[in-house]
This record gives C-alpha cells, structure tokens and sequence, in this order.
C-alpha cells in the first residue's frame, strides 16, 4: 500500500515511517522475522488454536491464580457469572483473553474503552 494511503477513516501510515517507535517496536508489529526466536505467533485468530495448545504446555500457574482471585472475591457480593467464571477458570481447558495497552498512548480514553470492548467481544465469540 502506498505510503500515507488515504482511508475512510483517515490515513494509513505504514509503520515504519513513524519515527516515534523503537526499532524494535517498529520490528515487532511489522513481525520481522529476525525477531522471530522472541515472538509468540502473530497474535490473530489464525493462531488461537496454536496460543491454546501453548499455553496448555506452559502455564503453570493456574491454581496460583485461582487462589489469588478467590481471596480478592471473599466476602462480595458477585453476579452468579463472575462466580461461574471463577469456577471455570479452575479447569485446564479454561483460557483467558487478555489485553495490555499504554495508557493513553495515541488513542486517548476512547482507546482504552475501545480495546476492553475488543477484547470482551472476542473472549465472548470464543467461548
């Protein structure tokens, strides 16, 4: 695509022409591939399957957690769902979709609203 593409949206800007961005992140969302020894694979629905089985294999932490989140829960009064959900996550097959963001980085609080929605519809469409 050429450079400064104009969208219905706005402008595409490839992203190596922002200078903003370290080299490495600049190499990370451009999937480099002398980078690949660091990377997960490319975090799109194509590759749930492959994150799953990974995380299967890798995850020990899982009564860790559980634990942790029954003590932040004791004593509220939580929808029957959270409680529904904390049960669930006890089981091995359970997998959570997470997200990270840089506050307010480019985006602003929409952004943030915007990615946890994201991420909500996604966990949803998996389940």
């Amino acid at each position: 695509m050429p450079e400064n593409t104009p969208t219905k949206r706005g402008y595409r800007v490839p992203i190596p022409n922002i200078d903003h961005f370290s080299a490495f992140d600049r190499g990370f969302m451009a999937r480099d591939s002398a980078l690949d020894g660091f990377l997960s694979p490319a975090l799109d629905r194509s590759n749930l399957e492959v994150q799953i089985r990974d995380k299967e294999k890798r995850y020990r932490m899982r009564k860790v957690l559980c634990s942790s989140l029954q003590r932040q829960y004791a004593g509220l009064d939580i929808p029957k769902a959270v409680k529904e959900n904390l049960e669930a996550l006890q089981d091995s097959g359970t997998f959570c979709v997470t997200t990270a963001h840089q506050p307010l980085l480019f985006g602003g609080k929409l952004y943030v609203l915007y990615k946890a929605l994201s991420t909500i519809l996604l966990a949803r469409s998996l389940s």
